[in-house]
C-alpha cells in the first residue's frame, strides 16, 4: 500500500471517528451517570475499540492486494 493512500484511508477513519454518533452519547451518558474518570474510561474504550475494527477491516485487503494475480502481472512477475 502506498504511503499516500495509507495517509489518506487514516484521515478519513479518523474523521468518521470523531464525528458524532451513538458512541457519543454512550459516553456522555457515561460522563454524567459516574463522573470524569468514568467517562474517560469511557472515551477510550470505544476510541480503541474504533481503531481496532478498522485496523481489522484494513487488514484484509493489504494482504488480498498483495496477492492477487492481476498485481502479480502488473509487475511483470509470471507467476499468478
Amino acid at each position: 500500500m502506498e504511503v499516500a493512500t495509507l495517509a489518506l484511508f487514516t484521515l478519513t477513519a479518523l474523521a468518521i471517528a470523531i464525528s458524532p454518533g451513538p458512541g457519543n452519547f454512550y459516553v456522555a451518558a457515561r460522563t454524567l451517570a459516574g463522573g470524569r474518570a468514568e467517562g474517560f474510561a469511557s472515551s477510550f474504550g470505544t476510541g480503541l475499540g474504533g481503531l481496532a475494527h478498522v485496523a481489522a477491516g484494513a487488514r484484509p485487503r493489504a494482504v488480498s492486494s498483495r496477492h492477487s494475480a492481476s498485481h502479480s502481472f502488473s509487475r511483470g512477475d509470471p507467476r499468478p
